[in-house]
């Protein structure tokens, strides 16, 4: 992506409150919203124009992490095609009066929370919801391991467009 394309990806911090700041992606408001056509009549089967259903790999970036393997998996994380944060620029702070801002560096990831297209986090087997959480504490153990400017590493859900998914196959994010 160009800059341009990246639009304005920074951390703002609030002048009168300097403990509290807000991600501001501008590039995240061209992101198709899937979530908000009709979900099909049997959600449980393969979903040709999902990106996130098995077989359908090659409409996502590339695998980082698949589970138990990327042949049969289960969870799997790619990049996230809309980041909020990137790796791609240096952590600059920008001073303009009382504000203040800082290049939001960083990594931004899919993680696909199960192969089935229509699974909502309640049918999930007690297994999978395991499988699920190792994806995270490995991932979240790798990013720290790779660069030490990373300082906090979060996992957040979105469940439907009102939550702000774009996607209706169920998913986390990891920023």
């Amino acid at each position: 992506m160009t800059d341009s394309e990246q639009g304005i990806r920074e951390i703002r911090i609030n002048p009168i409150v300097p403990t509290e700041s807000v991600l501001v992606a501008t590039a995240r408001s061209m992101r198709p919203r899937k979530a908000e056509e009709p979900a099909p009549r049997d959600t449980r089967r393969r979903v040709d124009t999902c990106p996130f259903c098995p077989g359908n790999e090659h409409m996502t970036p590339p695998t980082i992490l698949a589970l138990p393997d990327e042949a049969h998996w289960e969870v799997r994380i790619v990049e996230n095609l809309y980041p909020v944060l990137g790796d791609d620029r240096e952590t600059n702070t920008l001073v303009l009066g009382l504000q203040q801002a800082i290049d939001g560096y960083g990594r931004h990831e899919v993680i696909i929370d199960h192969n089935i297209h229509g699974i909502a986090l309640h049918e999930m087997s007690v297994d999978h919801i395991t499988l699920m959480l190792e994806a995270y504490r490995t991932r979240m153990a790798q990013l720290y391991e790779a660069d030490d400017r990373l300082k906090y590493v979060l996992v957040f859900k979105n469940f439907g467009p009102a939550a702000g998914a774009s996607i209706p196959h169920t998913h986390s994010q990891i920023i």
